[in-house]
């Protein structure tokens, strides 16, 4: 059995239990919907195949970015797919984007600090950062 399989065994197994049990990808998508409106620009950072969220039906503009561009191919839970480097010059204008959602990329990341400048000036002033890792204190973050 695949891990993927085992995983969705395991979360049957939870539900069963604990009706009210959601994983840490449906607590996510929950929070990030709460924010979402129509006339929203959303830039799904290191997206690959998509989110638990399916942001077209949600906002006006979701672009996605990852430096994997077979990834990108499945993605259908953005408008927008553009293959780059998020360590390096994100390819938008400052203050472009209401929010920034990055789910489960920062612990990849070998240079955060260039990653959170660059999401910064991309995020407008009243913008709003979703991010999901693990584990916020990493080595990368750390060193």
């Amino acid at each position: 059995m695949n891990l993927s399989k085992k995983s969705e065994e395991c979360k049957k197994i939870l539900r069963r239990y604990f009706p009210n049990y959601k994983s840490k990808e449906e607590i996510f998508a929950d929070f990030a919907k709460s924010y979402l409106k129509k006339e929203d620009h959303l830039l799904d950072v290191g997206c690959g195949r998509g989110s638990k969220i399916d942001f077209t039906n949600y906002i006006k503009l979701a672009v996605g970015i990852d430096k994997i561009e077979e990834n990108l191919r499945e993605n259908y839970k953005v408008h927008t797919r553009i293959v780059g480097d998020i360590e390096k010059r994100i390819p938008f204008s400052d203050s472009t984007f209401d929010i920034v959602a990055c789910e489960m990329v920062l612990e990849h990341l070998k240079n955060p600090l260039i990653f959170f400048k660059e999401l910064s000036r991309v995020l407008k002033e009243k913008g709003v950062f979703i991010l999901m890792t693990p584990n916020i204190v990493f080595g990368s973050l750390v060193n």
